[in-house]
Protein backbone atom coordinates (compact mmCIF):
# COMPACT_ATOMS: atom_id res chain seq x y z
CA UNK A 1 0.00 0.00 0.00
CA UNK A 2 2.68 2.29 1.06
CA UNK A 3 4.27 1.78 -2.31
CA UNK A 4 0.89 2.41 -4.31
CA UNK A 5 0.86 5.69 -2.49
CA UNK A 6 3.77 6.59 -3.96
CA UNK A 7 3.18 6.32 -7.01
CA UNK A 8 -0.54 7.95 -6.62
CA UNK A 9 1.52 11.30 -5.41
CA UNK A 10 4.33 11.00 -8.22
CA UNK A 11 0.77 10.55 -11.01
CA UNK A 12 -0.60 14.08 -9.04
CA UNK A 13 2.91 15.94 -9.27
CA UNK A 14 3.50 14.81 -13.02
CA UNK A 15 -0.52 15.83 -13.98
CA UNK A 16 -0.16 18.88 -12.27
CA UNK A 17 3.39 19.85 -14.16
CA UNK A 18 1.35 19.00 -17.30
CA UNK A 19 -1.61 21.10 -16.38
CA UNK A 20 0.98 24.33 -15.24
CA UNK A 21 2.73 23.87 -18.63
CA UNK A 22 -0.82 23.97 -20.41
CA UNK A 23 -1.89 26.84 -18.40
CA UNK A 24 1.24 28.51 -19.23
CA UNK A 25 1.97 28.16 -22.32
CA UNK A 26 -1.72 29.20 -23.07
CA UNK A 27 -2.02 26.20 -25.39
CA UNK A 28 -5.25 24.87 -26.42
CA UNK A 29 -4.06 21.10 -25.31
CA UNK A 30 -2.10 18.22 -26.10
CA UNK A 31 -1.49 15.60 -28.83
CA UNK A 32 -0.07 12.18 -28.48
CA UNK A 33 1.24 9.48 -30.62
CA UNK A 34 -0.07 6.25 -29.20
CA UNK A 35 1.72 3.21 -29.87
CA UNK A 36 0.10 0.80 -27.75
CA UNK A 37 2.61 0.68 -25.27
CA UNK A 38 2.94 1.51 -21.81
CA UNK A 39 4.78 4.79 -22.19
CA UNK A 40 2.34 6.35 -24.63
CA UNK A 41 -0.41 4.78 -22.85
CA UNK A 42 0.59 6.48 -19.24
CA UNK A 43 1.71 9.81 -20.56
CA UNK A 44 -1.85 10.16 -22.67
CA UNK A 45 -3.85 9.35 -19.08
CA UNK A 46 -1.59 11.83 -17.07
CA UNK A 47 -2.66 14.09 -20.18
CA UNK A 48 -5.93 13.61 -19.97
CA UNK A 49 -6.39 14.26 -16.39
CA UNK A 50 -4.22 17.26 -16.68
CA UNK A 51 -6.28 18.93 -19.29
CA UNK A 52 -9.57 17.95 -17.62
CA UNK A 53 -7.79 20.13 -14.83
CA UNK A 54 -7.61 23.15 -16.63
CA UNK A 55 -10.38 22.93 -19.88
CA UNK A 56 -7.90 21.66 -22.25
CA UNK A 57 -8.16 18.62 -24.53
CA UNK A 58 -6.05 15.36 -25.59
CA UNK A 59 -6.00 13.92 -29.15
CA UNK A 60 -4.36 10.65 -29.44
CA UNK A 61 -2.79 9.70 -32.92
CA UNK A 62 -2.39 6.01 -33.60
CA UNK A 63 -0.13 6.16 -36.65
CA UNK A 64 0.17 2.25 -38.17
CA UNK A 65 2.48 2.14 -41.32
CA UNK A 66 2.54 -1.30 -42.08
CA UNK A 67 -0.85 -3.78 -41.23
CA UNK A 68 1.59 -6.89 -40.19
CA UNK A 69 3.79 -7.83 -37.54
CA UNK A 70 4.66 -5.06 -34.56
CA UNK A 71 2.46 -2.07 -36.08
CA UNK A 72 -0.96 -4.18 -36.49
CA UNK A 73 -0.17 -5.56 -32.74
CA UNK A 74 1.23 -1.87 -31.33
CA UNK A 75 -2.16 -0.58 -32.88
CA UNK A 76 -4.71 -3.11 -31.44
CA UNK A 77 -3.56 -2.74 -27.84
CA UNK A 78 -3.80 1.36 -28.35
CA UNK A 79 -7.47 0.59 -29.66
CA UNK A 80 -8.04 -0.93 -26.18
CA UNK A 81 -6.99 1.73 -24.18
CA UNK A 82 -8.77 4.28 -26.12
CA UNK A 83 -11.86 1.88 -26.06
CA UNK A 84 -11.30 1.78 -22.24
CA UNK A 85 -10.95 5.37 -21.30
CA UNK A 86 -12.25 7.00 -23.69
CA UNK A 87 -9.72 9.09 -25.48
CA UNK A 88 -10.27 11.33 -28.29
CA UNK A 89 -8.45 9.96 -31.09
CA UNK A 90 -7.69 9.50 -35.07
CA UNK A 91 -6.16 6.49 -36.29
CA UNK A 92 -4.28 7.48 -39.70
CA UNK A 93 -2.55 4.72 -41.79
CA UNK A 94 0.36 6.26 -42.93
CA UNK A 95 1.75 2.72 -44.97
CA UNK A 96 1.46 3.89 -48.28
CA UNK A 97 2.66 7.66 -48.07
CA UNK A 98 5.97 6.29 -46.60
CA UNK A 99 6.02 4.02 -49.61
CA UNK A 100 5.70 6.77 -51.57
CA UNK A 101 8.32 8.76 -49.90
CA UNK A 102 11.13 5.97 -49.61
CA UNK A 103 10.03 5.82 -53.75
CA UNK A 104 10.67 8.95 -54.58
CA UNK A 105 14.19 9.35 -52.06
CA UNK A 106 16.04 7.11 -54.39
CA UNK A 107 18.89 6.04 -52.00
CA UNK A 108 19.38 2.43 -51.61
CA UNK A 109 20.43 1.71 -47.80
CA UNK A 110 20.59 -2.08 -46.09
CA UNK A 111 20.77 0.23 -42.26
CA UNK A 112 17.87 -0.73 -40.53
CA UNK A 113 17.88 1.82 -38.33
CA UNK A 114 17.35 4.59 -41.25
CA UNK A 115 14.31 3.21 -42.22
CA UNK A 116 13.36 2.92 -38.68
CA UNK A 117 13.98 6.64 -38.15
CA UNK A 118 12.25 7.96 -41.08
CA UNK A 119 8.89 5.96 -40.12
CA UNK A 120 9.36 7.75 -36.71
CA UNK A 121 10.08 11.14 -38.39
CA UNK A 122 7.19 10.95 -41.05
CA UNK A 123 4.79 9.93 -37.61
CA UNK A 124 6.32 13.49 -35.84
CA UNK A 125 5.19 15.12 -39.13
CA UNK A 126 1.84 14.64 -38.53
CA UNK A 127 1.77 14.66 -34.96
CA UNK A 128 3.05 18.42 -35.36
CA UNK A 129 0.56 18.93 -38.29
CA UNK A 130 -2.83 18.74 -35.80
CA UNK A 131 -0.53 20.34 -33.05
CA UNK A 132 -0.39 23.15 -35.40
CA UNK A 133 -3.97 22.93 -36.71
CA UNK A 134 -5.32 22.50 -33.41
CA UNK A 135 -2.71 24.70 -31.40
CA UNK A 136 -2.06 21.82 -29.00
CA UNK A 137 1.70 21.03 -27.79
CA UNK A 138 3.30 17.59 -28.76
CA UNK A 139 4.21 15.23 -25.43
CA UNK A 140 7.40 13.28 -26.39
CA UNK A 141 7.33 9.40 -25.10
CA UNK A 142 10.49 8.96 -24.40
CA UNK A 143 11.13 8.00 -20.76
CA UNK A 144 14.49 8.10 -18.65
CA UNK A 145 16.15 5.25 -19.72
CA UNK A 146 15.32 5.80 -23.09
CA UNK A 147 17.19 9.62 -22.31
CA UNK A 148 20.07 7.93 -20.84
CA UNK A 149 21.30 5.82 -23.44
CA UNK A 150 19.82 7.75 -26.55
CA UNK A 151 17.02 5.27 -27.49
CA UNK A 152 15.09 8.14 -29.72
CA UNK A 153 15.22 9.18 -33.21
CA UNK A 154 16.71 12.31 -32.85
CA UNK A 155 14.08 15.10 -34.06
CA UNK A 156 11.34 12.45 -33.50
CA UNK A 157 10.07 11.37 -30.22
CA UNK A 158 10.95 14.33 -28.14
CA UNK A 159 8.29 16.23 -29.09
CA UNK A 160 7.47 19.78 -27.34
CA UNK A 161 7.85 18.66 -24.20
CA UNK A 162 9.16 15.40 -22.35
CA UNK A 163 6.29 14.27 -19.43
CA UNK A 164 7.91 11.09 -18.34
CA UNK A 165 11.85 11.58 -19.28
CA UNK A 166 12.51 11.80 -15.45
CA UNK A 167 10.78 8.84 -14.94
CA UNK A 168 12.13 5.31 -14.92
CA UNK A 169 10.45 2.27 -16.58
CA UNK A 170 9.13 1.07 -12.72
CA UNK A 171 7.95 4.20 -11.93
CA UNK A 172 5.60 4.76 -15.40
CA UNK A 173 4.01 1.19 -14.44
CA UNK A 174 3.68 2.01 -10.92
CA UNK A 175 1.99 5.42 -12.36
CA UNK A 176 -0.19 2.99 -15.05
CA UNK A 177 -1.26 0.49 -11.91
CA UNK A 178 -3.25 3.27 -10.45
CA UNK A 179 -5.16 4.19 -13.68
CA UNK A 180 -5.47 0.31 -13.76
CA UNK A 181 -4.39 -0.56 -17.06
CA UNK A 182 -4.72 -3.35 -17.99
CA UNK A 183 -1.48 -5.78 -16.50
CA UNK A 184 -0.80 -6.81 -20.29
CA UNK A 185 -0.06 -3.28 -21.41
CA UNK A 186 1.54 -2.58 -17.83
CA UNK A 187 4.17 -5.81 -18.36
CA UNK A 188 4.50 -5.41 -21.70
CA UNK A 189 8.00 -4.82 -23.08
CA UNK A 190 9.47 -2.40 -24.69
CA UNK A 191 9.67 -3.26 -28.97
CA UNK A 192 12.22 -3.00 -30.77
CA UNK A 193 12.98 -0.35 -32.80
CA UNK A 194 15.54 -1.70 -35.05
CA UNK A 195 16.18 -5.36 -35.44
CA UNK A 196 14.57 -7.37 -32.30
CA UNK A 197 11.03 -7.72 -30.97
CA UNK A 198 11.90 -6.28 -27.94
CA UNK A 199 14.06 -3.42 -26.88
CA UNK A 200 15.85 -5.27 -24.63
CA UNK A 201 17.37 -7.60 -26.78
CA UNK A 202 18.66 -4.32 -29.22
CA UNK A 203 20.39 -3.19 -26.22
CA UNK A 204 21.55 -6.28 -24.71
CA UNK A 205 20.27 -5.53 -21.06
CA UNK A 206 16.86 -5.43 -19.55
CA UNK A 207 14.56 -2.35 -19.16
CA UNK A 208 14.92 -3.68 -15.10
CA UNK A 209 18.42 -3.54 -15.31
CA UNK A 210 18.48 -0.07 -17.02
CA UNK A 211 16.51 1.21 -14.12
CA UNK A 212 18.99 0.23 -11.75
CA UNK A 213 21.95 1.51 -13.57
CA UNK A 214 20.57 5.22 -14.02
CA UNK A 215 19.90 4.66 -10.57
CA UNK A 216 23.35 3.51 -9.45
CA UNK A 217 25.17 6.38 -11.79
CA UNK A 218 23.42 8.93 -9.63
CA UNK A 219 24.21 7.87 -6.69
CA UNK A 220 28.03 7.30 -7.81
CA UNK A 221 27.55 3.76 -7.19
CA UNK A 222 30.09 1.23 -9.22
CA UNK A 223 27.40 -0.38 -11.94
CA UNK A 224 29.91 -3.37 -12.10
CA UNK A 225 28.63 -4.21 -9.12
CA UNK A 226 25.13 -4.54 -9.81
CA UNK A 227 25.21 -5.92 -13.00
CA UNK A 228 28.40 -7.38 -14.37
CA UNK A 229 31.22 -5.10 -16.43
CA UNK A 230 29.97 -6.44 -19.92
CA UNK A 231 26.91 -4.60 -19.48
CA UNK A 232 28.10 -1.67 -17.24
CA UNK A 233 30.40 -0.85 -20.08
CA UNK A 234 27.69 -1.39 -23.06
CA UNK A 235 25.54 1.18 -20.78
CA UNK A 236 28.16 3.74 -20.82
CA UNK A 237 29.31 3.48 -24.36
CA UNK A 238 25.34 4.04 -24.84
CA UNK A 239 25.50 7.18 -22.86
CA UNK A 240 28.98 8.59 -23.88
CA UNK A 241 27.28 7.60 -28.09
CA UNK A 242 23.97 9.42 -27.66
CA UNK A 243 24.88 12.79 -25.39
CA UNK A 244 24.50 14.88 -28.61
CA UNK A 245 20.75 13.20 -28.63
CA UNK A 246 20.62 15.03 -24.58
CA UNK A 247 21.56 18.72 -25.29
CA UNK A 248 20.30 21.74 -27.10
CA UNK A 249 21.61 22.39 -30.33
CA UNK A 250 24.95 24.01 -31.03
CA UNK A 251 24.31 27.68 -31.99
CA UNK A 252 27.65 29.27 -33.41
CA UNK A 253 27.56 32.90 -31.36
CA UNK A 254 29.47 35.61 -32.86
CA UNK A 255 32.66 36.81 -30.58
CA UNK A 256 32.88 33.45 -28.56
CA UNK A 257 35.95 31.89 -30.15
CA UNK A 258 38.48 35.37 -29.32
Amino acid sequence: MEKLKTYIDLRAEAVNWLAKYLVQTGKSGFVVGLSGGIDSATMALMAQEAARKTGGKVLALLLPISSRGPDYYDTAYAMKIVKQFKLRHKVLSLGKCFNLLVSLLKLKTDKTVTYTNLKSRLRTAVLYFYANVLDYSVLGTVNKGELNIGYFPKNASAGDILPIAGLLKKEIRGIAKTYGLPEEIVNRKASGCIWADTAEEEWGFTEDQLDAMIEASEAKRPLRKIVGADIASRFRKLRADSVHKRVFYPIFHKGAGK
